[in-house]
């Protein structure tokens, strides 16, 4: 498997299907069967930034990737009973952040799914304040 995997994304450098694929991990059962890095273009903040040989050092940017992994984690957690439920007020859960009861109908299953009803906007420039995840990591700096 290694061999035809690896080689095909290797092989297609210019093929539309592979363009954007960066690694590839394939494990099962906890044993990884096969790791391969390849060489694509990148962005930040929506800015091409060239030509990068990714490898198993280089930091991505996962963005949306992280909804299914928590949904994954979540699921799993759910069913050892160590979370609470997806129907339960999310905000009971970070009270610190309650200001009034607009967020009260928003529960967990609408955090997971991105159906909380809030706006959000990232229709101007990634170097704009106006952009919503900009504005995000100004307000909320990371640790």
């Amino acid at each position: 498997m290694r061999n035809f995997l690896i080689n095909k994304i290797s092989l297609s450098p210019n093929d539309e299907v592979f363009e954007h694929v960066h690694a590839l991990l394939v494990s099962q059962r906890g044993i990884l069967l096969t790791e391969g890095y390849f060489s694509g273009h990148d962005e930040l903040w929506g800015k091409d930034i060239g030509k990068i040989d990714f490898n198993q050092d280089t930091l991505y940017d996962i963005r949306s990737v992280t909804k299914s992994i928590v949904s994954i984690l979540y699921g799993l957690a759910l069913e050892y009973k160590n979370v609470p439920h997806l129907e339960s007020s999310i905000i009971e859960h970070f009270s610190e952040y309650r200001k009034n009861d607009s967020f009260d109908h928003i529960n967990i299953e609408h955090a997971i799914t991105m159906t909380m009803g809030i706006e959000w906007s990232e229709d101007c420039s990634y170097h704009d304040i106006r952009n919503d995840e900009i504005g995000m990591d100004i307000f909320f700096p990371k640790q």
